[in-house]
């Protein structure tokens, strides 16, 4: 089988052995495509959400982290609960990402939401490169003020 490619207005024709793609040529270039695919983009969505539970630094609370944290926007759950294990709900959230090998944050500000019954959503979770990065979450309700912090090894 062979294509053919077109004859360019104004090009000399060499006819069409000149022009032509060969069997092995096709072969090798969706070899390499297939391969090429297999090993980029983004695996995110792929890859399956770890769960973590901790507890905050004064023990008020208890929050569950519920993400796929890849390099880029990220959205993470968190499910918090009081100490007594109640869900929390009212509570005032507000979240950043620090990368403490580098010292530096990823420049943008997450975005915390209540969803009822003690869910969370924190959206514009962002990763700027790999490694380990530190999820801090402070959260103020009637217990207190109190702070969430979780690792994740970005990839």
């Amino acid at each position: 089988m062979m294509a053919v490619i077109p004859n360019v207005a104004g090009s000399r024709d060499h006819g069409p052995m000149e022009h032509s793609i060969g069997r092995l040529d096709v072969l090798v270039g969706l070899l390499v495509c297939a391969l090429g695919q297999a090993g980029c983009g983004n695996d995110a969505e792929a890859r399956e959400p770890s769960e973590v539970t901790v507890t905050s630094k004064a023990a008020l609370y208890e929050g569950t982290f519920t993400a796929s944290p890849a390099v880029g926007h990220n959205e993470v759950r968190l499910q918090l609960a009081n100490a007594d294990g109640s869900p929390l709900e009212g509570a005032l959230v507000a979240s950043d990402v620090w990368c403490p090998e580098h010292g530096h944050g990823s420049g943008d500000m997450p975005m915390c939401s209540e969803h009822g019954h003690g869910a969370y959503l924190v959206n514009n979770v962002v990763f700027t490169m790999p490694g380990t990065w530190d999820m801090h979450v402070y959260v103020s309700a009637e217990a207190g003020y109190d702070e969430l912090v979780v690792s994740y090894d970005v990839e």
